[in-house]
């Protein structure tokens, strides 16, 4: 069971389980927006109802994140369709090869350096650049960071979320 953090600004924070949701409830250091539905916890000192959202008190400040690129990201930021020919890939290539990035000092694993790739075209390229490959990408593909931010992209949020996941107009 997870529990929805808001900063004091109403803007998402982060997701975290009841036990720190409680804790930080505890110490005064948030306060229940909205109540689970769920049973409530109990403890040797009675019961307590189980938060689905919380606010923090404090203001937090919020580094910049810029999500990391997994292959499960990579692959939903390509729609898994093969920056090579379009077809479907559950493969992740890297566009410079990894030998050569480390060679020349370069990370590997960049939002820019890897894409969606069907078995077919990995295969094809292996181990080379694109210009040794004589292969290019899919007209009108270009290797990106995507626009969302890994913290405030959610996986089946419960429904009692909705409203405080809303995109908030620019004032």
């Amino acid at each position: 069971m997870t529990v929805l953090v808001l900063t004091l600004q109403g803007g998402v924070h982060r997701v975290v389980s009841v036990r720190r949701a409680l804790d930080l409830m505890r110490r005064g250091k948030a306060v229940t927006v909205l109540e689970s539905p769920a049973p409530p916890v109990r403890w040797a000192r009675g019961a307590v109802t189980r938060p689905s959202v919380i606010y923090l008190t404090r203001p937090v400040p919020q580094p910049p994140r810029s999500p990391r690129p997994t292959k499960r990201a990579v692959l939903e930021r390509d729609r898994r369709a093969c920056a090579y020919c379009g077809r479907p890939g559950a493969t992740v290539d890297h566009v410079h090869p990894r030998h050569l990035c480390r060679a020349e000092g370069r990370a590997p694993d960049t939002w820019e350096n890897l894409v969606c790739a069907c078995e077919a075209c990995q295969r094809r390229k292996g181990g080379q650049t694109l210009r040794e490959s004589g292969m290019t990408f899919r007209p009108g593909f270009t290797p990106h960071m995507p626009r969302h931010t890994g913290h405030t992209r959610l996986h089946n949020p419960p429904p009692e979320w909705a409203e405080f996941l809303k995109p908030t107009a620019p004032a």
